[in-house]
């Protein structure tokens, strides 16, 4: 994807995996989607997804360039069938959990291949 004259965005659904762009132009190059965790524990027990605020994603092999950010991070249980931060174990003790969120770009990123690592808590209850 490529950003606007000022900068851009694209939103990436956690229910639906449908892709918004901002002031941003899809290019077809790369891949990028939602994320998807099994979780698997005892049947009926809810679970608490704890997501972070903003993370900052680098360019590949080129750690002196500007982060971009990623933040509005959302979780979606498919056992709970909303956007929240809350799941439900099926009867055979598992829940498929999908993360989205929202990277931001601003007018002069440099082209390339980004990566970083996010933190997905779950808390068992």
């Amino acid at each position: 994807m490529r950003p606007g004259p000022s900068g851009g965005s694209v939103q990436i659904n956690s229910e639906t995996n449908e892709r918004i762009f901002l002031s941003t132009v899809s290019t077809n190059k790369g891949r990028y989607g939602r994320t998807v965790f099994l979780i698997v524990g005892e049947q009926g027990r809810q679970h608490v997804v704890l997501l972070p605020e903003v993370v900052d994603v680098r360019r590949l092999f080129d750690s002196t360039s500007p982060a971009l950010k990623t933040r509005n991070f959302q979780a979606y249980s498919r056992n709970k069938a909303e956007i929240n931060n809350f799941g439900l174990l099926d009867a055979n003790g598992r829940d498929r959990l999908y993360v989205g969120g929202e990277l931001f770009m601003n007018s002069d990123s440099t082209p390339g291949f980004y990566a970083t690592n996010v933190d997905v808590t779950v808390a068992y209850q």
